[in-house]
């Protein structure tokens, strides 16, 4: 994560959070590049570009130190509906311009994604009563990456 101005570095997206509804991420929790390694929450209305190796924020943002408490974390175990394991959620697509969440990238093994790549999921559901995962449809696309 960088800030406009002199360019400096801000720190490392360490997760993302969604909106209540579950399809758009609302705001990034950065650890800070910083002796105590300190962690802010910078709303996505702060972010003015998301690139595929850094995001901008604007100069002067300083996040807060807590996620919203109606703030859902991007859970990182994700399942089928079977009860499957599907991976780990390793990155998401999104619409920069919308924060809107398009497909999770999902990786089942390092050698997994070396041979056949990531998966991206389009349809997925968040349920309140399972914090910790991702519930996904049986069926899923593979990233042609």
């Amino acid at each position: 994560v960088v800030t406009t101005g002199e360019g400096s570095i801000y720190g490392r997206v360490r997760d993302v959070s969604l909106a209540v509804n579950r399809k758009s991420v609302w705001g990034i929790m950065v650890e800070r590049n910083n002796l105590m390694r300190t962690s802010r929450w910078i709303p996505y209305e702060g972010i003015l570009l998301v690139g595929d190796v850094s995001i901008l924020i604007k100069e002067g943002q300083r996040g807060v130190k807590q996620i919203p408490p109606d703030a859902v974390v991007l859970p990182k175990k994700a399942r089928t509906l079977g009860g499957e394991d599907a991976g780990m959620v390793q990155d998401i697509w999104m619409d920069e311009k919308t924060g809107r969440v398009e497909a999770l990238l999902l990786s089942s093994s390092l050698w997994d994604d070396l041979r056949r790549g990531r998966t991206a999921v389009k349809q997925y559901a968040h349920l309140d009563d399972e914090q910790d995962i991702v519930v996904l449809p049986e069926e899923r696309d593979e990233e042609d990456e």
